[in-house]
């Protein structure tokens, strides 16, 4: 569970009618940074409520399963920042027009992953 200075945080959902669902969660961990959450999931200590980035790698290798699959959250933003300034910096504008590439319309965690072709398993034979 994520939590800070021995109070744990609200499980929030967004319900069938747009409006957020508060769980309260409860159990023997308490952690204040997403890796440590994912670890203690990965090593069967219980269920965790994760960005979709940091699990998916997980998710994919079968280490964890979704539990509620259906469930919807308001999500967790990333966010690009920079300090204010009257001109925006070259470097800064072209990190900025990458990621923006990279995560949208659909992030990389959340595209499918493309299969193999013909080719590429005649490779994969050839070398085996």
């Amino acid at each position: 569970m994520f939590g800070r200075g021995g109070r744990t945080f609200p499980w929030e959902f967004v319900g069938a009618d747009g409006e957020p669902v508060l769980k309260s969660v409860h159990g023997r961990f308490t952690f204040n940074h997403g890796g440590a959450i994912l670890h203690a999931a990965v090593e069967g200590h219980g269920l965790a409520l994760l960005p979709n980035w940091m699990i998916a790698d997980a998710i994919r290798s079968g280490q964890l399963v979704p539990v509620l699959p259906g469930a919807t959250t308001r999500g967790f933003p990333l966010h690009a920042v920079w300090p204010r300034t009257p001109y925006l910096s070259p470097k800064v504008r072209v990190m900025v027009d990458a990621l923006v590439r990279r995560f949208l319309p659909t992030p990389p965690w959340e595209r499918t992953q493309k299969k193999p072709g013909r080719k590429e398993m005649s490779q994969r034979r050839a070398h085996a």
